[in-house]
Parts: C-alpha cells; sequence; structure tokens
C-alpha cells in the first residue's frame, strides 16, 4: 500500500507494469491518494474528508481499518487547529471501529505535530504512547473516562544518530528554541497489532533504486519533496 499526499500526478503511473491488482483510492478533495494491492483484500472507503481518508481492507483471514492524514500546516495553523483537526480524525477513526468491530487499525501520514506534541500524546486527543508495555493496556483512565491508546513506534526515528535525524527539516534559526527536525510524519497503531508490527522494517527512505531523496544531509525538497518517506511493515500472519 502507497500513501501519498500533494501528489498531483496520475497516481496509475506508480503501478508496475502488467500488476492490475494494484488499484487506486482518492479522498473527494483529492488531497490523499493511496494505491492499493487489492489481492489481498477488499477495500472499502469508510470516511472521506478533505484532510483525511478511511479505509478497511479484508481479507480472508483479517480485517484492518487504515486512517491517511494529510493535516493542515504548521506553517499556516496554529497548535490549537492541528490539535482539533487531529481530534476529528481520531473520533471518526473510534467510530469506525464501533461500526465494524474492528480495532486491528493503524494510522498514518502526516501529522504535522510531533510526537511529543499534546495532539498527539494527549489522553483526549490520538493518545500515542512510546512505551508497548504501556499501550498493551489498550487504555487509560482520565477525568472519569476511558481513554484508548495507539502504540507509536515513531519515536524512534527521532533523533537518529546520522542524517537524516527524522523526515523533515525545518531552520528557524531566528526562534529561541529551534527544534531544527520534526517528526511530522507518523504511523502509530493500536496495541492489537503491536506483534504484527515490524519494529525493523519502520525505516526512513532516504533512496530509491534510481533517485537519491537527500541533498546535503537534508531531504531533497527542490526535486522531490521537503518531506521524506516512511515505509513500515505488518505481519499479516499475526494480525
Amino acid at each position: 500500500m502507497v500513501v501519498l499526499a500533494e501528489y498531483n500526478k496520475n497516481i496509475m503511473s506508480l503501478r508496475q507494469q502488467g500488476n492490475n491488482h494494484f488499484v487506486p483510492i482518492y479522498n473527494t478533495s483529492g488531497y490523499i491518494k493511496a494505491m492499493i494491492n487489492s489481492k489481498y483484500g477488499v477495500v472499502d472507503t469508510l470516511r472521506d474528508q478533505s484532510l483525511y481518508m478511511i479505509v478497511k481492507i479484508k481479507s480472508l483471514t483479517y480485517t484492518l481499518i487504515v486512517g491517511m492524514i494529510h493535516n493542515n500546516s504548521k506553517l499556516f495553523y496554529d497548535d490549537a487547529d492541528l490539535e482539533m483537526r487531529l481530534k476529528e480524525f481520531h473520533d471518526d477513526l473510534c467510530q469506525c471501529e464501533r461500526e465494524h468491530n474492528c480495532s486491528n487499525s493503524i494510522l498514518i501520514g502526516d501529522f504535522n505535530v510531533n510526537p511529543f506534541e499534546n495532539a498527539c500524546i494527549g489522553a483526549n486527543n490520538l493518545h500515542a504512547i512510546p512505551f508497548k508495555e504501556e499501550a498493551r493496556r489498550t487504555s487509560r483512565r482520565t477525568n472519569s473516562k476511558d481513554r484508548l491508546m495507539f502504540y507509536n513506534p515513531t519515536w524512534k526515528l527521532f533523533g537518529n544518530a546520522e542524517p537524516p535525524y527524522t523526515t523533515y527539516y525545518y531552520n528557524r534559526s531566528g526562534k529561541n528554541v529551534n527544534y531544527y527536525w520534526y517528526a511530522l510524519d507518523q504511523v502509530i497503531i493500536r496495541p492489537r497489532l503491536i506483534d504484527a508490527f515490524d519494529e525493523d522494517k519502520l525505516v526512513i527512505i532516504k533512496s530509491t533504486k534510481n533517485h537519491t531523496l537527500i541533498k546535503n544531509g537534508k531531504p531533497d525538497k527542490i526535486n522531490y519533496s521537503d518531506h521524506l518517506p516512511l515505509l513500515c511493515s505488518l505481519r499479516e500472519e499475526i494480525i
């Protein structure tokens, strides 16, 4: 499955020649585009919003709910707005889980917040926790209400030992606090998928067979994108 945002070309051009199993999925705004290998199951769109899309993949052995998002930009929207958009995304996802009696959920995309920000880790928001043993509790009680949790493996990519330190670089040198590198692109999973999630295959893609996506240690935003893509993998036999 390939998930793209702000991709203006024909997504069908990404399909391998002769491979007719990959089918395109778009949200109404055209902001989110995906290619899904249909031989793994039937794909249904559950939610279609301008900034995100939620689909259900039904195979012979499992059901998977996948949420894809490109949140508003930090450059033009404040923290309160970004938090509100992510909360809407999360609330829609929770409703889909209840409607289809499924908690095999994975959310992926450009959240436009870092893993440590309130919008991502707060119990009233995504509630995405960086520790497996805590996330396996499935929920945490705050203000007399049980809040479902996600496990966020993306933390391990924040501050790598060598470039790229994460997926997005922005030098705000005039600011008192300067992060330089931001982990805006994330993948988070419900606790039921923790054992199926292959931690070793969660990587930042720096290059392909024919293209190098970084220049001078930073994303090559002139020729490719100001964000580097993420690769993740689930072991289907464990789902």
